[in-house]
């Protein structure tokens, strides 16, 4: 169950709740981030992938501008931008920029929030602008996002090595101010706040700056910048002349991508989808526009995989401490004090696997909302789940109330599923259904169901899984949905 988004941030709580409750979409992404508050600079506002920080310049700014960047970090953790750019650093190794990432991002996520209406910080990157300054290329919002990913953006710019003219070079005011100071009282409309540092990290430098300043003689009378700058270092001008900050948190983009970083990612994807439908069905907030988005995730693991992923170590058998038997090392450490008359060591218990076989209750909603295709491809699942893990299945048909109970174990999984009488009618309640599962003490309770009904309160023995075929059904107060997309 998803903790409370704003009780562990004070900074953010009243933009958080204005977010959740102006916009249908992020009223249910909001609650699955973590949100805390830190009182490190690495920007006013930035994300790990999992939490969402806000420093103390978060407070500088008003309550749209807060808003606004709220949806924003929320954004960039719902899209997977972290997973992404770890896979875009598999990629390309030694040269993978994290700094042009971050803006390639950034830019889409800003020219996202202001056509749907949001007061974004006037230091924000917007994907038009970007277009506009490196490449000379005018488009308009949704045109442009509904072209452009943060892989793709981020390619063609590193990909492009020709001299290019920087555009807004031509009429900047880089003295105006110091990049990475909240501007309070701006947002989009308000126009940019150049900086005179150099916009590149470390990292990111390239020598090529230079070379196409030197051979061109452009320089900026304003800045003190050539020009003519390659794409990437162009990038970087435009975003150093806003104030841009990375909100990415380096060192956890730095760390390898791990499985249970690619299944959070799964979950984030369908969560997204549904946050998007939400969006969709109200006509309203960012997700009216969820069907321009290139850059918006679509689920790339098959339904199938999560399913059997998430069953498999719910049911994986634990290690147990047992005082029948000692550890192998105090065994060792008793035999030596014994041989050199020492006093006997503190005693050590070992640890047993668990005897009993794992247990998966399922409960299959025939209420008629659950075409005939998918009750035998969520069949064949269940299947493939005992088969894999030896585990005890208690099947549930029901509607209103459980209609059967077959408990499969063991032999023929192929004919013992079609024991089960999956009968058709009828509306849909929970209740008893959740009761006896919860009964059963299993590991996991996995439900198939369009999750229209009433549901109670969530059971204590294990966590649910809600296996859901529709994008629009409303969000469930406990428990993780997976989205059936086939």
């Amino acid at each position: 169950m998803p903790a409370s988004s704003n009780s562990h941030s004070e900074r953010a709580t009243l933009a958080l709740r204005t977010l959740a409750e102006k916009d249908p979409c992020f009223a249910s992404l909001t609650l699955f981030c973590h949100h805390r508050d830190r009182d490190e600079e690495l920007a006013p506002a930035w994300t790990d992938g999992k939490t969402v920080f806000y420093g103390k310049a978060f407070e500088d700014w008003k309550q749209p501008q807060q808003v606004a960047v709220c949806a924003h970090e929320i954004m960039h953790v719902a899209f997977g931008h972290i997973p992404r750019g770890k896979r875009l650093r598999q990629r390309f190794g030694h040269r993978y920029r994290p700094k042009l990432f971050n803006i390639t991002t950034d830019a889409i996520i800003n020219e996202t929030l202001r056509e749907s209406g949001y007061r974004v910080p006037r230091e924000g990157v917007f994907l038009c602008e970007l277009l506009q300054a490196v490449f000379g290329e005018k488009a308009a919002s949704q045109d442009a996002l509904s072209k452009w990913t943060a892989e793709s953006l981020y390619v063609l710019i590193d990909a492009c090595t020709d001299a290019i003219e920087l555009s807004i070079a031509k009429q900047c005011s880089c003295t105006g101010g110091k990049s990475g100071t909240p501007q309070g009282a701006g947002d989009s409309e308000g126009g940019s706040v150049p900086d005179s540092d150099g916009g590149e990290d470390p990292g990111d430098s390239d020598a090529s700056v230079q070379e196409a300043g030197d051979a061109n003689d452009q320089i900026c009378e304003t800045c003190g910048q050539p020009k003519l700058l390659t794409a990437v270092s162009a990038t970087y001008h435009y975003a150093t002349s806003k104030g841009h900050q990375d909100d990415l948190d380096a060192t956890a983009a730095a760390e390898p991508l791990s499985p249970e970083e690619e299944q959070a990612e799964a979950e984030w994807q369908e969560r997204t989808q549904r946050a998007f439908a939400a969006g969709q069905a109200a006509g309203r907030g960012i997700g009216k526009l969820g069907h321009t988005l290139a850059d918006l995730p679509k689920s790339t693991t098959p339904w199938e995989t999560i399913l059997r992923t998430t069953v498999r170590k719910a049911v994986s058998r634990k290690r147990m401490i047992t005082y029948s038997k000692p550890t192998r090392r105090w065994l060792a450490m008793d035999a030596d004090a014994i041989a050199r008359g020492l006093r006997q060591p503190a005693f050590e218990p070992g640890l047993n696997s668990e005897r009993s076989a794992p247990r998966v209750t399922v409960g299959v909603d025939v209420s008629g909302s659950i075409s005939d295709v998918l009750l035998e491809k969520f069949a064949a699942e269940i299947v493939a789940i005992g088969k894999r893990t030896g585990a005890e299945i208690h099947v549930l048909v029901f509607d209103t109330r459980v209609l059967s109970h077959t408990k499969m174990e063991h032999g023929n999984w192929h004919n013992q599923i079609t024991e089960v009488e999956f009968a058709r009618g009828g509306g849909t309640d929970f209740h008893d259904v959740l009761q006896q599962a919860d009964a059963l003490k299993p590991s996991i309770i996995v439900v198939l169901t369009d999750l229209y009904g009433p549901m109670g309160e969530a059971p204590r023995s294990a966590p649910v899984l809600w296996a859901c075929p529709n994008l629009d059904a409303p969000e469930p107060k406990f428990g993780k949905v997976l989205q059936l997309t086939s």
